[in-house]
């Protein structure tokens, strides 16, 4: 599967239900007080702290996890996440040496997608712990643009979030 059409089912997935959910502290709901997802995305902090979770999938290949916040970036609505094949405990590329592997931010409003699979995008996501339903870690990335002419920056990234199986 090439990494385009890869990113653009995984950008689907993480889109759609991060439009699904609803910021909600009760105990049946998708946040509590423990999950967190923050990096700093081009020099601003980032809270992705609306409809945080981390994905699992194996539609088309190996099991899949993405773990992934939504949030705001001067004022525009932005989503920030990963996918890593057969996660586990370890670091991951994220530079397109593994086509799963991958760093992606999304510009919602102006529509505008960055990817470590473009251009020279680079980074890793390191996993501190893994269970069936929870999964932690950091992550740092460098994304471009598909034609590779404009970049994004994403440092000191941590995530704590819930697991939903899809």
């Amino acid at each position: 599967m090439s990494k385009t059409v890869f990113n653009m089912i995984m950008i689907f997935f993480i889109t759609i239900f991060s439009l699904g959910c609803s910021e909600d502290n009760s105990d049946n709901g998708v946040q509590s007080q423990s999950d967190s997802f923050t990096a700093v995305l081009s020099g601003s902090d980032f809270s992705g702290s609306f409809g945080a979770v981390a994905l699992q999938y194996d539609f088309v290949g190996p099991l899949i996890t993405s773990p992934f916040g939504r949030g705001n970036f001067h004022g525009e609505s932005t989503v920030i996440g990963m996918t890593i094949a057969n996660a586990s405990v370890g670091t991951f590329a994220l530079d397109g040496s593994n086509q799963w592997n991958a760093g992606v931010v999304t510009l919602e409003e102006s529509n505008i997608e960055y990817s470590t699979s473009s251009g020279s995008g680079h980074g890793s996501v390191t996993i501190s712990g893994i269970s069936s339903s929870r999964i932690s870690g950091t992550f740092s990335f460098v994304a471009y643009t598909d034609d590779g002419l404009d970049s994004i920056i994403v440092t000191n990234g941590s995530f704590d979030l819930p697991i939903a199986v899809q």
